[in-house]
């Protein structure tokens, strides 16, 4: 974060600074760019009166956004005698000046320093040169926790000069739109059509074979028929080449597609729809559940809401999103996309409606970042390439070495003409050129593509087939490439058993644990499945399975992020029946019986262990535990009005609990089975959760008996040197890592 734009340059101990103008004359002393200074110099003086910029009494972070820089500057001033700003003593200063068009990584940055520099503060004070602030910095960024402070709504509204109520005006809209560009990921910068259809004729064993075929038509050498043959060989070669290599489709496009096309925002006080990629920094958008997120923005007001971040983390479930002011929202290190109050785009509410305010939008998103590295690769030969490229050179001189020998020879040993010597020269040369070889190659990999493709596998270039038979080491993410992304219910425990979806109608009483899964569910499978992932596993678990659905829902008391739990009140014949789902503990907390054998008992202290220790044994395979409870009620409900929340959540009977997992491929274990077979290493890398990740893969065969698993955060905090380390041995499992 902060160490990725100091270095010793940037940093400056002032031990002999008495003003704020001291402050003020060190750094233009390290700007170069007048238009810079003029520009430090028109903001510099109205700091001291600036809102936000100071973190306690003694740490100062002036900071603003240029149209004038391209890239992040930061300086770093430590005042061990402290200087006076207004009314507080400060120690600690950090210019903070980002290029106009990255309020994203302006926030990002402000966010992280709001933590760090509290933290490390006291050790800055006693260091005594610029080498030991950089080693300060550096440890503070490994060990501070939480890794993000939250900014509050005021602080992001006067960051992003924006009225959370009122939105932007359309007059400012449209000079932010000139300022920041269409939200848009920029398409990648392919070759033109025409260059690669040019291409395709002129690598360097068709060149062979075009010189070949111009020695065919000299005079003298009468070979017309095999010119027109080598000819129609390359011309047939390198347009079938181009339509082959054209069927695949660019990274970047996919990414495009998960952008929204419309979306509601508030302009001048009214809600209006405009296109998407109109959306500037600053805009307040309105999202209900079905809508995909247009950019990053800051959640301002929210009501239930669960997003799919697949897209971005791999995660197979839905994260939880709210609104919070509290000025830390998660201890501990994390990641900017773990932040509860951010969306990010290309992410879907799948649940619920909120109000945000946008600060990244297009190639500043997250998504964008990482569209921007999938254009940064860069091609490097295949291994067919080179070899073939060294074969056309063998042969090349071996054809231009004899045909020279013979011309010397026809001409000063047989006594033949010069010219009837170069025409034997041609001869020799051309007779030595393999034309077939450049089909044949050609063939048989197309052949080897299409036996892919049939298998869902698209390659981009025709070489890359042979390519993969080099492979040592293959990196996969494993929600949708291991697993199928679909969440599922993979085992119930019921009646102090653990038993397969298929084998519980088997059981007595199972209805009631079924049922209440399907009432106590907001998702829906018709026409089309809508909703959270783990809801819609409910109801797949209910299909089929379930023999009465006729009951109505009178009461809702719908999931909260403090209780941990959703409970229904519904009425079905001549029964009222409450049911109740949730996390194991929270739902047996409002227990006081369970089901169990047949009949309802009482749930004492040996049960209530005896049932937390099934569910921990569950989540400690990796699965996502959901319990479930019921409650009949006997006298007729008079009034909705007079049962609480808390009436309908307790004194409730515990019917067990279901194990939710991404179901993993069923080819996939036999095929990592198969790589091990040929010396192929896998390497998981996902954004899912590192317990999970390692049970998926243990059971698919990946990383051994104790796979190793390496999060995010500890990636962050590792070097080249000792990533490589990992790398080079064993098959460590990636989790909890940010794709960009």
């Amino acid at each position: 974060m902060l160490l990725e734009y100091l270095n010793v340059d940037s940093i400056q101990i002032l031990n002999d600074s008495k003003t704020w103008d001291d402050v003020h004359t060190a750094l233009l002393s390290k700007i170069r760019e007048l238009e810079i200074q003029e520009e430090i110099q028109f903001h510099f003086h109205s700091i001291p009166n600036q809102t936000f910029e100071s973190l306690g009494q003694s740490i100062l972070i002036p900071h603003f956004r240029s149209k004038k820089i391209k890239t992040p500057e930061l300086f770093l001033f430590v005042i061990p005698k402290g200087i006076s700003v207004g009314e507080q003593k400060i120690r600690l200063v950090l210019f903070q000046m980002i290029p106009e068009n990255l309020p994203s990584l302006h926030l990002r940055l402000l966010h992280g320093l709001s933590s760090l520099l509290p933290q490390i503060f006291d050790e800055l004070m006693v260091c005594k040169k610029e080498a030991e602030v950089l080693d300060v910095v550096q440890r503070g960024e490994v060990n501070m926790k939480p890794s993000y402070k939250n900014l509050n709504q005021a602080q992001i509204a006067f960051e992003l000069q924006t009225d959370i109520e009122l939105g932007l005006s359309e007059k400012e809209a449209k000079v932010r739109l000139q300022t920041f560009g269409k939200n848009v990921i920029e398409k990648e910068k392919s070759v033109p059509m025409i260059w690669k259809f040019i291409k395709s004729f002129f690598n360097l064993f068709a060149v062979l074979l075009w010189v070949a075929t111009g020695l065919c038509f000299v005079p003298g050498v009468d070979m017309p028929e095999l010119g027109v043959a080598i000819f129609i060989v390359v011309l047939i070669n390198g347009i079938f080449s181009f339509f082959q290599e054209s069927k695949s489709d660019h990274a970047v496009e996919a990414l495009r597609k998960l952008l929204a096309n419309e979306c509601p925002v508030i302009r001048d006080g009214k809600i209006v729809t405009i296109p998407a990629d109109e959306i500037v920094p600053g805009d307040v958008i309105v999202l209900a559940e079905g809508d995909i997120v247009p950019a990053d923005c800051r959640i301002i007001e929210s009501e239930d809401v669960e997003v799919d971040n697949s897209s971005l983390t791999g995660e197979s479930t839905s994260a939880r999103r709210y609104k919070s002011e509290g000025e830390i929202v998660l201890e501990g290190k994390f990641l900017w996309l773990e932040m509860p109050n951010i969306l990010f785009a290309g992410s879907s509410l799948i649940k619920g409606k909120t109000k945000a305010v946008v600060f990244g939008t297009g190639q500043s998103t997250e998504i964008g970042q990482i569209a921007g590295l999938t254009s940064k690769i860069k091609r490097v030969e295949s291994p067919l390439q080179i070899q073939l490229r060294q074969t056309v050179i063998s042969i090349s001189l071996f054809a231009f070495s004899i045909g020279v020998i013979f011309l010397i020879l026809g001409y000063w040993v047989a006594g033949l003409s010069f010219v009837q010597a170069f025409l034997f020269f041609i001869g020799i040369f051309v007779a030595n050129v393999p034309e077939g070889l450049l089909p044949t190659v050609t063939l048989s990999l197309a052949l080897g593509v299409s036996r892919m493709a049939k298998r869902n596998a698209i390659l981009k270039d025709l070489s890359s087939v042979e390519t993969l038979g080099c492979t040592t080491v293959i990196c996969s993410d494993k929600t949708g490439t291991l697993t199928q992304n679909q969440m599922r219910v993979v085992e119930v425990y019921f009646d102090s058993k653990n038993v397969s979806p298929d084998d519980l109608t088997k059981l007595e009483g199972s209805q009631l644990l079924i049922e209440c899964g399907y009432y106590c569910n907001n998702a829906s499978l018709e026409p089309n499945p809508l909703g959270d992932p783990t809801e819609l596993a409910l109801l797949y678990l209910a299909s089929g399975r379930i023999v009465n659905t006729s009951g109505k829902r009178i009461l809702t008391n719908g999931f909260d992020s403090v209780r941990k739990r959703m409970s229904v009140i519904l009425t079905k014949e001549n029964f009222t029946t409450a049911f109740a789902k949730g996390g194991p503990g929270e739902i047996l907390s409002i227990c006081s019986h369970v089901y169990e054998n047949g009949s309802v008992v009482l749930l004492d202290e040996e049960r209530r262990k005896k049932l937390q220790t099934a569910s921990d044994a569950s989540a400690r395979l990796g699965n996502r535990i959901l319990a479930f409870s019921y409650k009949l009620y006997t006298n007729k409900i008079d009034s909705l009005d007079s049962i609480t929340e808390s009436d309908v959540e307790s004194n409730m009977v515990y019917l067990g609990h279901c194990c939710l997992a991404d179901p993993i491929r069923p080819k996939v274990p036999e095929a990592i089975k198969k790589c091990h077979t040929a010396g192929i290493r896998i390497l998981m890398i996902t954004g899912d959760h590192p317990l999970t990740a390692e049970s998926v893969g243990h059971s698919i065969g990946i990383g051994g008996e104790k796979p190793v698993v390496i999060t995010g955060v500890q990636l962050d905090q590792m070097s080249d040197t000792s990533l490589k380390e990992w790398v080079r041995k064993g098959e460590p499992i990636f989790a909890r890592v940010s794709p960009s």
